[in-house]
């Protein structure tokens, strides 16, 4: 059966889901399954974080607002790659040019390219340095492969420098001791969707690792005209610890990645059918050593490179004889960063963390965006936090990091906040923050030309001279935490000033003999975002787990055209419910609905959008890692466009079985 996207309205997904898992929990039947949590259960800790501010602390320590997706989401939410799990976090925009392309926004600044958000995994920067933005396909991770993800919904430079504009990503994978034995993953279903991955995990005396393979794919969007954005990925990710001594270890990881993009559409001429092949590699080693008295002294070292080889030929031109030209777009992105970080025990009721860093940028694109050679960025950072508990109730956190480039010189970006702990279940956070983004190489140096019959057509031509992007902004929020820990409200009102912000312009090229223009880049605009968040957990038994996210953001701007104003859209919601209805079968669900808003650059208006996806999982055997199946349906209300009209999304249904051996 098949709904009508005309007569089916956004609150019914999430109604409907509301109701059928709240009707299994009150099923005669599955009532004696029901137990409320223990007291201990409810008593444990709330889950310490990193991200906020690089200090491990509780979410109501922290000075800004963190959202955290850990291991059970992450399986039961039905997602099957990364970047869909971030749909859980209240404001943030998960789009899509092409099928294999996505672009992650916090509610505002909606473009082909993310460039506002530090996305990490594991500590290393994976923000492409030529574009910006992540190329989430090439990772060589799988959704199976991660342990947890930190959200910072806020400006993070002070942490995290520059790239956290409006927050940071960190992507942490599974722990290697976590684990023993392996197990084998097979995921298929419609429009060629599928998975293979094995992971194999041992430890002896003094050492840790794991290692992880995986084929996967799909056929990317069901378009109404000829579309060409499938993809194809092989990878392959290890990870080895080593004790060092009593109180140290070193930890090494490694990852390849090599896949197929299909890009192009029916007509243009020039984005004629084609495929891009892509390779991605990195080497990371991290080094902790822990003193007597507490204090911790970490360094980290890793290069990674990202190479992309695409050359093809356009459609026959009218213009110029029904000539057709050859195009290059071969480019390299490399990566290298050292990072020195020690953590400081000053006492019982404060804590100073400081540290050092070092990257270097470069990208390689001969033929096509910088042909007078490699462009080039270097980073010198040095950043210090701390945590200070001025008395049982109230604490300060203030940090800063001092960061230095070659394109926009020096800058600091600055975080101070306190949180008063009002009653044990209510903690009030005021926080305030001035954070930047520095230009990525194309913006500042970019230079493509195509050789044509006659003479060259310009089509982008950085003028340079860029300036950081800024933010500053104000945050006022409120975490509550019901005595018996089964409900956690995180709510935040925040108001940023972003200014210099850097957008593409159809500048003058009077060498363009074609059409007198080229792209261009410039500090032109400015925007205003005013903004409500909340996020609702709720266990109101060990069978049941809901979780709300809420965000309502207004935007104006200094522009013309409207791209930034409607940049993001005004209401975004998402809800995530998972109900075991035995000790071995579970059903989950989530639903997002994002109202309407505009894609920038591209002169995309999105309308309304909305998703109902539901997971039905079972395990052969009472064990915890025993063989588990899965049947996961996307989209159950229908078909609906994805970011563009062009992009429409049909309901898929897979399978998932996973083995242990």
């Amino acid at each position: 059966m098949s709904f009508s996207r005309r007569h089916f309205r956004p609150g019914q997904c999430l109604v409907a889901l509301t109701v059928t898992l709240a009707g299994m929990a009150a099923t005669p039947g599955l009532q004696a399954d029901i137990q409320l949590l223990t007291e201990d259960a409810y008593l444990e800790d709330m889950p310490r974080i990193l991200t906020g501010s690089r200090l491990r602390q509780a979410t109501g320590d922290s000075p800004v607002s963190v959202t955290v997706i850990d291991r059970e989401m992450i399986e039961h939410s039905g997602a099957r790659e990364i970047q869909e799990l971030l749909r859980l976090v209240p404001g943030m925009v998960v789009s899509y040019t092409f099928g294999h392309w996505a672009s992650v926004t916090p509610g505002f600044g909606a473009e082909g390219y993310s460039r506002r958000l530090e996305v990490l995994i594991d500590g290393r920067s994976v923000y492409t340095p030529s574009f910006g933005g992540v190329p989430w396909a090439a990772l060589p991770y799988s959704v199976s492969d991660i342990e947890r993800i930190e959200v910072t919904r806020g400006p993070n430079s002070h942490a995290f420098g520059t790239n956290a504009l409006l927050g940071t990503i960190n992507i942490i994978t599974r722990d290697p001791a976590d684990r023993s034995g392996g197990e084998f993953e097979v995921l298929a279903g419609d429009d060629f969707v599928h998975r293979l991955q094995v992971r194999q995990f041992g430890s002896s005396e003094r050492t840790d690792w794991s290692l992880s393979a995986a084929q996967w794919g799909d056929h990317g969007f069901d378009s109404r005209v000829t579309e060409f954005d499938g993809k194809s990925h092989r990878f392959i990710n290890g990870q080895l610890r080593v004790l060092t001594g009593p109180s140290s270890h070193v930890m090494l990881r490694g990852g390849y990645n090599r896949g197929r993009h299909e890009w192009g559409r029916s007509h243009p001429a020039f984005e004629p059918p084609r495929e891009q092949y892509w390779q991605m590699h990195f080497g990371q080693m991290n080094w902790e050593y822990q003193t007597q008295s507490g204090n911790l002294l970490e360094f980290r070292f890793d290069h990674s490179v990202e190479r992309i080889e695409e050359d093809y030929y356009t459609r026959p031109l009218p213009a110029l004889g029904f000539t057709q030209v050859y195009i290059d777009e071969y480019r390299k992105s490399l990566r290298t960063e050292a990072e020195l970080q020690h953590t400081i025990e000053a006492g019982g009721r404060s804590r100073f963390l400081w540290g050092l860093g070092w990257r270097e940028d470069e990208v390689r694109s001969p033929p096509a965006y910088f042909p007078d050679g490699p462009a080039s960025n270097t980073f010198l950072r040095t950043f210090a936090q701390m945590e200070w508990q001025a008395t049982e109730r109230m604490t300060f956190n203030a940090g800063a990091m001092l960061e230095n480039d070659q394109i926009t010189g020096t800058d600091l970006s600055p975080r101070l906040g306190l949180n008063f702990h009002a009653t044990p279940q209510h903690t009030v956070r005021l926080a305030a923050a001035r954070a930047t983004r520095t230009p990525v190489l194309i913006e500042e140096m970019g230079d493509w030309s195509i050789d044509m019959p006659v003479d060259r057509r310009q089509i982008v031509f950085a003028s340079g001279g860029l300036q950081r992007e800024t933010v500053d902004s104000i945050e006022l929020g409120h975490v509550f935490e019901s005595a018996d820990g089964r409900m956690t409200v995180d709510t935040r009102i925040h108001y940023d000033e972003i200014r210099d912000m850097i957008m593409y312009l159809a500048a003058p090229f009077p060498e363009d003999p074609y059409d007198g223009f080229a792209i261009d880049f410039d500090n032109t605009d400015e925007a205003t975002v005013r903004g409500l968040e909340t996020e609702v957990e709720f266990r109101p038994t060990v069978h049941n787990r809901f979780r709300l996210a809420y965000s309502l953001k207004d935007i104006s701007s200094t522009d013309t055209l409207t791209e930034i104003s409607e940049s993001g859209p005004r209401h975004n919601i998402s809800l995530f419910g998972l109900h075991r209805l035995s000790g071995q079968t579970e059903i989950s669900g989530q639903y997002f609905y994002y109202s309407a808003y505009n894609i920038m650059n591209l002169n995309d208006g999105v309308e309304r959008t909305r998703r109902l996806d539901l997971r039905l999982s079972h395990r052969l055997d009472p064990q915890p890692d025993s063989t588990r199946v899965a049947l996961v349906i996307q989209s159950v209300q229908g078909t609906y466009d994805d970011s563009r009209p062009r992009n429409r999304f049909d309901r898929r249904i897979f399978g998932e079985i996973r083995i242990p051996f």
